[in-house]
């Protein structure tokens, strides 16, 4: 409201302003054309409409987050919590992001196709998007490496020696996109706030991946703390609690059995992210105890997380929303629709393209 006030009054001094100057604004506005825009009514409202919509404000943090994260890890003493700051806002700008994209975004507004009689919403092509953005941040490193290639700030990236350090970077590439690819998925089918839900009980299951990393001495063993371990163990019941009670309060009740299924298989996918990404936490330490740089990890893994999700595109499942009525088919592989994506709605695949530099900033982050 106060950005609006303070356009409604800017824009009644302009008004004020050329009742009083007749001609002589006219004249200004035909020799300035750009005075004239920005005094343009409708420039102005659709700024102020699009910082005040709803897709703009859950941003609001995560820049929020970014911006000071940055400006904290410039000053040394207060360098490392600007790292986790930093790390804060890439984190809740890329789930937010992701999840705009895979379910709230309209791809196709109702009736533009024949047949559509509701908004087409998101596109579920997690494992696609995710095969894809890993091959945009290769691109983006190999662009890096080239622009820094004659500066002191060259990248050289650490040989990989030794079988362990190959195997390594190999599973480590792997889990990494099925951590990203199933949290995509699920977002096509459960809400962001579910998602975030399943998701914090991360502490639980990386404490379990770690000890069970030790157990073939690729970790270091944790103690095990009774109350430490209760405490998470409760959150997860808590975890448990809210997101059958979400279910249950907004799939079956309205849609019927079918969206109550949805919801539950993308719950069951969320929570296999999760365990995904917990390995991926405790094999993060491991690559740095083998002194391989942000760098090195993404140019090394980018590659086979790549090839290793192209089976998954292929694979045909259950289409949520009415993609059903635009496809033809209850079901399709993550090929097909972003095919289809990028002929019925260009504009939804160029986000999927945004999101590759996306992926390549938060992955280096």
């Amino acid at each position: 409201m106060l950005f609006r006030s303070l356009a409604s009054i800017g824009l009644l001094s302009a008004e004020s302003h050329t009742a009083m100057g007749g001609d002589n604004f006219t004249m200004a506005s035909n020799h300035h054309h750009g005075s004239s825009a920005v005094l343009d009514p409708s420039h102005t409202n659709s700024m102020i409409d699009f910082v005040e919509s709803d897709t703009f404000k859950p941003f609001i943090i995560p820049i929020l987050g970014l911006l000071i994260g940055f400006g904290m890890m410039a000053v040394p003493k207060v360098a490392t919590p600007g790292k986790l700051v930093l790390y804060f806002g890439a984190q809740s700008f890329m789930n937010i992001f992701m999840g705009w994209v895979f379910r709230t975004h309209v791809t196709v507004s109702k009736g533009a196709i024949p047949g559509l009689n509701e908004d087409l919403h998101a596109c579920p092509v997690g494992f696609a998007l995710t095969a894809l953005q890993q091959l945009i941040s290769f691109f983006c490193f190999l662009i890096l490496y080239a622009a820094l290639y004659a500066t002191p700030y060259k990248i050289t990236p650490k040989k990989l020696s030794t079988p362990k350090e190959i195997v390594s970077i190999l599973i480590f590439g792997c889990v990494f996109a099925m951590n990203i690819a199933l949290n995509n998925f699920s977002l096509g089918y459960i809400s962001i706030a579910v998602n975030l839900i399943i998701r914090s009980c991360l502490p639980l299951t990386t404490y379990l991946s770690q000890q069970g990393l030790a157990m073939v001495g690729l970790y270091t063993s944790k103690p095990c703390k009774a109350m430490e371990i209760g405490l998470m163990v409760a959150g997860v019941f808590c975890a448990c609690a809210f997101t059958w009670a979400k279910i249950m309060g907004s799939g079956a009740g309205h849609k019927g059995q079918t969206d109550h299924g949805k919801q539950v298989m993308g719950c069951i996918v969320c929570l296999l992210s999760l365990l995904c990404g917990s390995v991926n936490l405790a094999l993060a330490g491991v690559l740095g105890e083998m002194k391989l740089s942000v760098y090195d990890t993404v140019a090394y893994m980018s590659i086979p997380a790549f090839v290793f999700l192209i089976p998954f595109c292929l694979v045909k499942k259950p289409v949520p929303g009415e993609w059903p009525q635009v496809l033809g088919m209850d079901t399709a592989s993550d090929f097909d629709i972003m095919m289809m994506t990028r002929q019925i709605a260009p504009s939804t695949f160029e986000l999927f393209i945004l999101s590759g530099f996306f992926s390549f900033a938060y992955n280096i982050i």
